[in-house]
């Protein structure tokens, strides 16, 4: 499937196929979607998956770490803001991420990072298709599909379960994405080399915390000092 290239999903195993059927079923309609699963687990790219089979295709997939921004600069990153309203700032408006992907998708990662106000207003978003820059006096109508990515620890339990409940009564479609644990028989895919025996059985009793994450970073450093076609126990 070429979309499932081009979003940069890789495997083949039982695990992955049935998260990419879901996928496939929610790409025809027009839900807002969560996105679950542990971190490292590429969420990412099924929401880009996703977008690339949707009728939204042809217009802008964003995406934005909520984790790694200031309260403040979050609301900034997401709703734009008039001119004045943010020190330094000379421009008479700044457009949000909302507002830069009218018509498309945007992709939330972390969302568990953000303010309750923020949230609610991610809410209104999705609700009623109208956001509101800040230091704005009226609110503007945008068309936005939206991508919340909820993390889980290593146990599978949402962080925090409540704000997940709370999407869920909006009548989002859901997307669970299962941990590399549950599809060890695609790590073969990862590398370009050929495995040993001997690898095959240290990389599949390896719990992978990180997932795929973790597990291209072994691949990187592996192939890397590898000089041979074939990879072994002792070079992972």
């Amino acid at each position: 499937m070429k979309t499932k290239s081009e979003a940069g999903i890789i495997g083949q195993s039982e695990a992955i196929n049935s998260a990419i059927e879901r996928a496939v079923k929610i790409a025809a309609t027009n839900s807002h979607i969560l996105i679950t699963g542990e971190v490292g687990t590429e969420k990412q790219q099924f929401a880009k998956f996703i977008h690339l089979l949707s009728k939204r295709s042809s217009n802008r997939f964003l995406h934005s770490n909520c984790d790694i921004h200031h309260k403040f600069s979050m609301e900034v990153e997401l709703f734009g803001h008039e001119k004045g309203v943010v020190k330094g700032s000379m421009s008479n408006r700044r457009p949000g991420l909302f507002e830069s992907a009218n018509m498309g998708s945007v992709f939330l990662e972390s969302i568990s990072h953000l303010s309750a106000a923020t949230i609610q207003q991610i809410k209104k978003a999705m609700i009623d298709g109208s956001i509101q820059r800040i230091g704005a006096d009226m609110a503007e109508k945008i068309d936005v599909r939206v991508f919340l990515d909820i993390e889980q620890d290593k146990r599978g339990k949402p962080v925090p379960p409540s704000l997940k409940k709370q999407f869920a009564k909006l009548n989002v479609a859901e997307i669970v994405i299962p941990p590399l644990r549950e599809r060890l028989e695609d790590i073969p895919l990862f590398y370009n080399k050929q495995l040993s025996s001997g690898a095959h059985e240290r990389l599949y009793s390896y719990d992978w915390p990180g997932n795929i994450h973790q597990l291209l970073e072994v691949v990187k450093k592996s192939e890397s000092f590898c000089l041979s076609e074939t990879l072994h126990a002792e070079d992972l």
